[in-house]
């Protein structure tokens, strides 16, 4: 016989194991809307602009020019690119045109999405690391698609999302459970994070109406081959992660995976040379790019 699992009460905190279990029941799901995290607004009209394929210079630069910050690592960005050049870039529609659209966009959507996971109270030391993986894992997905001749700003959008369902456990537990004794996610949290974040990351996709092609690689990135609609995105993602573990992007080091012993890897195309590309070029690019949204 089934046990239901009830949404604990209003002000009412659950002990360690009832947490488990009302987490994993996916009885969260019936809390108020309001519970749920909001994605940034800048972050909704930048998704919106990055999927359109004719988007205009003129209307990035209006939406990245919105914060002045963003704007600030937008012109960094440009003029690191651009050191052997006699001119400086000090516009940002002079930015966009050195870097192109799609490049500001998935930048400018990074940064607004890393600003998610820096509440201490929230995520702890965690929120760094997130962040970190989670842009490390977004370009190495746009290098993994270009190898394999697929689209590679969807595939930066795959990556970055990937683990956004972390975010959301990390904050259900600590709207509802009780404070760990030590300020510090409990090893028996770690799992259910582990355990639960495709499932919650899939659900804020569709929370947030994202498109329908991020479920599958969000929902399926640990196991692209139960990817159904989108097999091909979902396993660059998968390979993106991998090979972002290996390289130890917010994550300690996998220095055992071999990336040319799994299928997966094999089925994309990425073969010793495509593999060797990818470790001389993914970690320069990632601490280019995690300086830069710091």
């Amino acid at each position: 016989m089934s046990t239901t699992v009830r949404t604990p009460a209003a002000g009412r905190r659950l002990r360690e194991p009832d947490l488990d279990a009302w987490i994993r029941s996916g009885a969260w799901r019936d809390l108020p809307e309001s519970n749920a995290p909001a994605l940034p607004a800048l972050a909704t009209e930048i998704l919106e602009l990055a999927a359109d394929p004719d988007v205009s210079q003129v209307k990035v630069a209006n939406a990245v020019s919105k914060d002045p910050v963003l704007a600030t690592r937008i012109l960094g960005l440009a003029n690191s690119a651009a050191s052997a050049a006699a001119v400086t870039i000090t516009s940002i529609n002079e930015a966009i045109l050195r870097l192109g659209t799609r490049i500001v966009c998935n930048v400018a959507l990074a940064d607004r999405m890393a600003g998610g996971f820096q509440d201490q109270r929230i995520y702890g030391p965690f929120g760094q690391t997130l962040r970190d993986h989670s842009i490390g894992t977004a370009y190495v997905a746009y290098l993994v698609a270009d190898t394999a001749g697929l689209p590679s700003d969807e595939a930066f959008l795959c990556g970055l999302m990937h683990d956004i369902g972390k975010l959301y456990v990390l904050k259900l537990v600590h709207d509802v459970g009780l404070p760990s004794p030590t300020g510090k996610p409990s090893a028996s949290t770690l799992r259910l994070v582990t355990d639960t974040h495709a499932e919650v990351g899939g659900f804020l996709i569709q929370k947030w109406g994202l498109p329908e092609s991020l479920q599958d690689p969000v929902v399926w990135h640990h196991e692209p081959w139960r990817a159904t609609r989108e097999p091909r995105a979902t396993a660059v993602t998968y390979a993106a992660n991998r090979l972002a573990h290996r390289y130890g992007f917010g994550v300690p080091r996998d220095e055992e995976y071999d990336p040319l012993a799994d299928h997966e890897m094999q089925e994309l195309g990425l073969d010793e040379s495509a593999v060797a590309e990818l470790d001389a070029r993914a970690p320069g690019l990632y601490e280019v790019a995690r300086r830069g949204l710091r």
